[in-house]
């Protein structure tokens, strides 16, 4: 019994020994698993940040060529904007001359009628009316015919003056 006793407590002492072994092997695969755990989620967050990092490439590869584009238009736009601003610089100093046309026109005409009217009290020519259209940035005048001819005249020199400076 004694020698069955002590070969019990030697089987015991021997799976205590072993017991004893696995449970420390459990403990380090636990804190290894742990550690895993961690680089699992760290390689998690590399493969997020990596996806974000091809997506704003892709981004910033598709940005220029917009930019690029985006800058020509401004510049196209700008141009034209100026090339409009020239015209209307010429239209308002054609409007000008014209106006300048139009009273000298006037003065003329209004001193031919008051002579006209001083020798014969009979006949009457009515002054010059002016009929401007909204649309139309130069006048229309309706006038006796010596004056449209001058007008004809003077809007000839003005064409032929305005063809010298675009050249």
């Amino acid at each position: 019994m004694n020698v069955e006793l002590e070969e019990n407590k030697e089987l015991a002492g021997n799976r205590l020994n072993e017991l004893e072994e696995l449970r420390q092997d459990l403990e380090e695969v636990t804190t290894q698993n742990e550690k895993l755990k961690l680089f699992s989620v760290s390689m998690k967050v590399l493969k997020k940040v990596d996806r974000n990092m091809v997506c704003y490439r892709g981004i910033s590869g598709v940005a220029g060529p917009i930019n690029r584009e985006m800058r020509h238009l401004i510049s196209s736009l700008q141009n034209h904007n100026h090339q409009l601003k020239g015209e209307v610089l010429r239209y308002k100093c054609k409007l000008r001359e014209a106006q300048s046309d139009l009273s000298k026109i006037r003065s003329r005409s209004g001193s031919a009628l008051l002579q006209s009217q001083s020798s014969t009290e009979d006949t009457k020519e009515e002054p010059a009316e002016i009929k401007q259209e909204p649309d139309d940035p130069s006048a229309q005048v309706s006038v006796p015919k010596a004056a449209s001819e001058d007008v004809n005249e003077m809007k000839a020199r003005r064409d032929e003056e305005e063809q010298e400076r675009e050249r």
